[in-house]
């Protein structure tokens, strides 16, 4: 399956958008599928690993590449070749206090195929929420 990709723009610095959203690495607060992090490495900066805590009770090991802060950052992880996910977010400015959020994610690998090709909804769903999550936490930040 093609990665899902959302975009939103938010009337949010890029410094405001990655400190409320991603710097503390609590992401729980705008992923709506995980309840935690487990096992965190480091900050949000290349290579930190981690663990996605599903809300399921799954279990799966992450880490970052092209982390850039205020700009990008990429999670990327799962159960070789059973369950593989990549998520890229991506921050650009629209204009002095706008910022644009890119959200592109993808599963694949075997489970993870079957996952996105018969849970398509969820999968979409999930991307979407989360999107909105850090769109809404972004904006109450800024005021």
């Amino acid at each position: 399956m093609a990665p899902i990709v959302r975009s939103s723009t938010v009337n949010a610095s890029p410094a405001t958008i990655w400190s409320s959203c991603f710097e503390e690495m609590k992401w729980e607060k705008w992923d709506p599928d995980i309840t935690g992090l487990g096992d965190v490495s480091g900050g949000c900066e290349n290579g930190t690993t981690f663990k996605f805590q599903m809300k399921n009770g799954q279990s799966f090991p992450m880490i970052l590449e092209n982390v850039v802060k205020d700009e990008s950052l990429t999670f990327k992880g799962g159960t070789r070749g059973v369950i593989n996910c990549v998520g890229t977010i991506i921050l650009k400015p629209v204009q002095a206090n706008s910022t644009n959020i890119e959200y592109s994610f993808e599963l694949s690998g075997l489970i993870g195929g079957l996952v996105s090709y018969f849970k398509k909804g969820d999968v979409v769903g999930g991307t979407e929420q989360g999107l909105a999550n850090m769109v809404s936490l972004s904006d109450s930040a800024s005021k």
